[in-house]
């Protein structure tokens, strides 16, 4: 067998190995991004589910909150309710707690 051909084929088996061993890495690193993926996917359909909970009970609480109205309390009344029970305050007010 001439010296060229033995070369042609190491040359090739090293090429091939080559693929195998950079298709292998490349697996690896694309298996590790989708398990991150899923898991960041699990974590924000709880966050989801959360908020959306979260959001249930405040449009629960709004709607108290509008019955009371109609039945004829002041809105200085359904402030007061508001912040005691509800903790709520408006967007641009700033709450001020004694430190302990």
């Amino acid at each position: 067998m001439p010296v060229r051909s033995i070369r042609k084929a190491r040359a090739h088996k090293r090429s091939v190995i080559l693929a195998v061993v950079l298709t292998l890495v490349l697996a690896g690193i694309l298996s590790v991004a989708i398990l991150r993926l899923n898991r960041e996917n699990r974590l924000l359909l709880n966050n989801q589910a959360a908020l959306e909970e979260s959001l249930k009970e405040d449009q629960a609480r709004k709607e108290s909150l509008e019955e009371r109205e109609g039945k004829g309390l002041s809105k200085e009344e359904l402030e007061q309710i508001a912040r005691d029970r509800y903790h709520l305050v408006y967007p641009d007010e700033i709450i001020l707690t004694p430190e302990e």
